[in-house]
């Protein structure tokens, strides 16, 4: 299939606004942190709608002619290389930080060198499923915290054979196109169910082990953070509603082969208006998520999704005013490397951390410095880590068949 080359270059941008925002606290850039906040926690709905897209877009025929462990072998080898060494790579660095850091730092934090939660919570993020233990919450954030996402991205696999056999069966494009909209229904219910179960249900009903496993350091939480942290839990982090954003991406990925095949795509000009609606709903939605912050928590992704749904098919529809930035060389390059800048930025994170519990601070004006390194890192992840372990990978499931 045709590399769409606009997805990949926006995949780009959304991966260094993360980075940018992770990084901004310890600089000290609380206006630039504030400012980048609901942009990096939609990059990661962009991200989701992005890969049941291109899901769609690479397997709805292949997926017919390939066994299914194949498919998740190559899954698998996506995401493996990468993300292993990063976090391998983190044993030293927060250790390092757990030793350089006071007492009363880590009794704040939740965590400590002699716990012996320390081992089983890496391996908890290396396998995926810390996310699934409330025990673990201090843990989760710890060792490598954009990984958690990775969780989502495996249930997305795990589910979309399934998925695409069913969206497949659908033949007409509208119904596609009603299909995503219904998903999209069902999502903003289902959040809003949740935000009014956990706002208003009595605090007793809350089990006592589960209170106490969210008091970090023997901090105990008020009612409001507990309430606030598990509409978090189960509205953001738990991977089972941003399925949702998954399947519009796969129903969208559809309709657009669906069209492709009968030469029935938008028009360039047609093209031009849609990107422009799509950044103007983003903006809504943007809007709508600095009116209610605080008051739906992080479930305010989804009001990105219907902005984002229609600017990821609008730039594979063909060019745009926006391909000469978005399919330029570079951004393409960085595009593909996206993905080692997401999973191992934060460990440059760490590192800072560290070099600052030692008073090592460094001015406001290396910000930007430091947010370079991390692109050139994460290109040497794509280029020798990531493209070579997936190779050798697929080298190796081919050579025991």
């Amino acid at each position: 299939m045709k590399e769409l080359v606009e997805l990949t270059g926006i995949r780009f941008f959304a991966a260094f606004v993360v980075c940018a925002y992770h990084f901004s606290p310890g600089f000290g850039l609380t206006s630039v942190s504030t400012i980048l906040r609901p942009a990096a926690i939609s990059a990661v709905s962009l991200f989701f709608i992005l890969s049941g897209f291109i899901l769609s877009y690479s397997y709805l025929e292949k997926l017919q002619t390939i066994k299914l462990r194949y498919f998740f072998w190559a899954r698998f080898a996506r995401l493996a290389p990468a993300f292993v060494t990063v976090m391998i790579a983190m044993i030293p660095i927060r250790l390092l930080f757990l030793m350089s850091s006071s007492e009363s730092a880590r009794i704040a934090y939740g965590i400590s060198l002699d716990s012996p939660i320390l081992g089983i919570s890496w391996l908890a993020n290396l396998f995926l499923v810390a996310v699934f233990v409330p025990e673990l919450n201090p843990w989760l954030y710890f060792w490598n915290p954009p990984a958690w996402s990775l969780t989502a991205e495996a249930i997305f696999y795990i589910g979309f054979p399934v998925v695409i056999s069913i969206f497949k069966k659908i033949k007409r494009e509208s119904f596609l196109v009603w299909n995503s909209v219904i998903i999209y229904g069902l999502l903003c219910l289902i959040i809003v169910g949740v935000f009014s179960l956990v706002m208003n249900i009595p605090f007793d009903v809350f089990p006592s082990w589960y209170k106490s496993s969210l008091n970090l350091g023997g901090t105990v939480l008020t009612e409001d953070e507990v309430r606030s942290y598990t509409l978090t839990y189960f509205v953001y982090l738990l991977p089972f509603l941003r399925c949702f954003e998954f399947w519009i991406g796969c129903s969208i990925g559809c309709f657009f082969l669906r069209l492709r095949e009968r030469d029935r795509l938008p028009k360039e000009n047609i093209r031009n208006l849609l990107v422009v609606t799509s950044v103007l709903l983003i903006y809504i939605g943007h809007q709508i998520n600095s009116l209610t912050m605080g008051g739906m928590g992080l479930g305010i992704y989804a009001v990105y999704t219907p902005g984002f749904t229609l600017f990821i098919f609008t730039l594979a529809s063909g060019k745009t005013f926006a391909s000469s930035l978005l399919s330029h060389k570079l951004i393409v390059k960085l595009g593909k490397s996206s993905y080692a800048l997401y999973i191992s930025h934060y460990a440059g994170m760490a590192i800072y951390q560290n070099l600052a519990n030692i008073g090592i601070v460094f001015p406001q004006g290396i910000y930007f410095i430091v947010l370079g390194l991390c692109l050139a890192i994460s290109l040497v992840i794509y280029d020798f880590v990531e493209v070579p372990g997936q190779q050798w990978l697929i080298k190796i499931s081919k050579a025991r068949t």
